[in-house]
């Protein structure tokens, strides 16, 4: 048999055993997928409460009065946003749906006397079936729509707790659950585990304070230019872009179209039209200035891998794989060269044995290493060189 086909056959199992042991690791974790996200989100969220634990911490305060502090400020923080945006919800939204409904008396205007010439009876079929789409048919379908809903409200309900609880642990007791993690494989494992461990979690803070910039910066800057053309629900608009920035790709283009859309409504074709330049500018700064600077640490990867880790994500877990697809491949390539960095290291040899030996010329002319420790320096030599 011929050595590359050997060679070719010997990696070909390999890359399949390797594949198997994917897929079932997958497929274990699709059966608990409620719990996997409820993990990697009360993780995203510990990193993100972590920093100003340990720097109080640092300053002497216990772990659990550190934690507690960190996190009554976090949820502080989300009951002010929340104080502040329900109102103007309230008071916008009727005035929004107002003009809403103009607008879709409007298009039914032009449906009727416009190019299409469809008749009364037609637009009103197109909108009582699109009505009843949305009602899902007859009462049968609305009990068992409520019943469900019910249902995933309890688990979303259960989710939320989970992730708080698992959250604290993380900021609290994080290091320990490390330890007892790292502890758990063999003795010769720990170190490199340790230092996978210590890298993985820097580059996944490091993301999500870079993202937080990002998102702080397109939402303050697309709120001028909202409340420039009088736009209404700004603060709402804000916080639907701040939240966005944290979905790779899509997250900043849904959210300008619908700051466009409400635009349209509000104000007419001009100013959505200047919305969507404003936009479009603040998202080229950001991407091609901003970026770059602020995730240079963080994401030092190419965006072709990000593309691709992106839309896998995407495929195999929705929205929210396509958010944690960064940091993962992020995370992946900096273990990668971890990895080789030290592969490298560890094929060095640890003394160079040519530094070591003397060379001797012969009398024939001839070239003769000897250990150097072995040369003996005639004393003639010795003293004519003090």
């Amino acid at each position: 048999m011929p050595l590359s086909l050997q060679r070719a056959s010997e990696w070909s199992w390999r890359l399949l055993l390797i594949g198997a042991a994917i897929f079932a690791v997958g497929w274990m974790l699709s059966k608990v997928f409620l719990l996997v996200v409820v993990v990697i989100a009360a993780l995203l969220l510990a990193s993100m409460f972590h920093p100003p634990a340990a720097r109080l911490r640092r300053r002497g305060w216990s772990a659990r009065l550190s934690t507690t502090v960190s996190m009554v400020a976090g949820l502080l923080l989300v009951a002010t946003f929340a104080g502040l945006l329900v109102p103007q919800i309230a008071d916008e939204f009727a005035k929004v749906g107002d003009q809403a409904a103009a607008g879709v008396r409007q298009a039914q205007d032009w449906l009727v006397h416009g190019p299409l010439h469809l008749s009364t009876k037609q637009v009103d079929n197109i909108a009582n079936g699109l009505v009843r789409q949305l009602q899902g048919g007859g009462g049968s379908s609305l009990v068992t729509g409520v019943v469900s809903g019910a249902v995933a409200a309890g688990a979303i309900i259960a989710a939320v707790l989970l992730t708080l609880a698992l959250t604290v642990f993380f900021v609290r007791d994080g290091r320990e659950i490390w330890n007892w993690l790292v502890d758990l494989l063999p003795a010769g494992a720990r170190p490199r585990a340790h230092e996978i461990g210590d890298i993985s979690w820097e580059t996944l803070a490091s993301y999500i304070r870079g993202i937080a910039v990002i998102g702080l910066f397109d939402a303050v800057f697309i709120g001028l230019g909202l409340v420039a053309l009088g736009v209404p629900l700004v603060l709402p608009l804000m916080l639907l872009t701040f939240i966005a920035a944290f979905i790779p790709l899509a997250g900043s283009t849904i959210a300008g179209l619908i700051s466009a859309l409400i635009a349209l409504v509000d104000q007419g074709l001009v100013s959505a039209l200047i919305l969507v330049a404003v936009i479009i500018g603040v998202q080229q700064f950001e991407g091609n200035v901003l970026y770059p600077v602020v995730m240079r640490r963080a994401v030092d990867t190419h965006p072709v891998p990000i593309l691709l880790g992106v839309t896998a994500g995407a495929l195999l877990m929705g929205i929210f794989g396509a958010i944690v697809a960064v940091p993962v491949v992020a995370i992946a390539g900096r273990v990668i060269v971890l990895t080789r960095e030290s592969s490298a290291e560890a094929e060095l040899p640890e003394h160079d044995s040519a530094g070591d030996q003397a060379v001797l010329l012969e009398p024939d002319g001839a070239r003769r290493f000897v250990p150097a420790q072995d040369v003996v320096t005639p004393a003639s030599s010795r003293s004519t060189s003090s």
